[in-house]
């Protein structure tokens, strides 16, 4: 439906006032730019107790099941199509499980990422980060949601090439970059704008430093 093109970023606990979280804001305007569609983050926080009904098991991990009943109880604004939970808590399926860093459910249109293993301080002592570590996080953070909000809109693991949508768990190598197929799928899915598409990509990378995707973005502009 044309009026239904929002998605709906909810920040699960405190932890992105800390030092070595990515930002909110800059991952907003990475999945706007990404996907082509409206973003609207929520104005607070939601406390980790709230969500975790279950507890934390062993004392530390959300439950992906948890956070997916929490946002199957918000109300949905009438032009949201999806809506993800992001945390600085570290996430699980439960038992079984060693961690995910994330989980979406493209029948329900929800998805839950942790963002925790990202930072270098998980499981130190707490330190301050350095500008390039800052980049690689947010660079690392926005693979997950791009993979993971893949699926809300209606893409598989990806066969074909190497690809966002390719099956994995958090795997570094994993270009932050749709295959023709899957980018095809996705105009499909969202219809964006190629030329603004790219455009609005070259110009997140290039103010990150993220030079080999900013020039990869530049080539295809060139086409245009």
């Amino acid at each position: 439906h044309g009026h239904v093109n929002c998605l709906e970023v909810i920040p699960i606990g405190n932890g992105f006032d800390s030092e070595d979280a990515p930002s909110l804001i800059e991952l907003c305007n990475f999945m706007r730019a990404y996907f082509g569609v409206k973003v609207r983050l929520s104005e607070c926080g939601v406390p980790v107790d709230e969500v975790a009904k279950s507890g934390l098991l062993q004392g530390s991990q959300l439950l992906c099941s948890d956070a997916f009943e929490y946002m199957r109880s918000r109300k949905m604004e009438r032009d949201v199509f999806a809506r993800i939970a992001v945390t600085m808590t570290d996430l699980t399926p439960g038992e079984g499980w060693n961690f995910v860093y994330g989980q979406a459910l493209p029948m329900d249109g929800i998805g839950i990422f942790s963002f925790a293993r990202h930072s270098p301080n998980f499981e130190r002592v707490p330190r301050r980060l350095s500008a390039e570590e800052k980049s690689e996080l947010l660079m690392m953070s926005c693979r997950t949601m791009a993979h993971e909000v893949g699926h809300l809109v209606g893409l598989q693991h990806c066969i074909y090439f190497q690809c966002i949508m390719n099956g994995n768990n958090g795997n570094e190598r994993t270009p932050l970059v749709c295959c023709p197929i899957c980018l095809h799928k996705l105009r499909v899915g969202t219809k964006f704008d190629p030329q603004e598409r790219f455009a609005e990509l070259e110009r997140f990378y290039a103010k990150h430093g993220w030079e080999n995707y900013q020039e990869a973005m530049a080539q295809r502009l060139a086409v245009f």
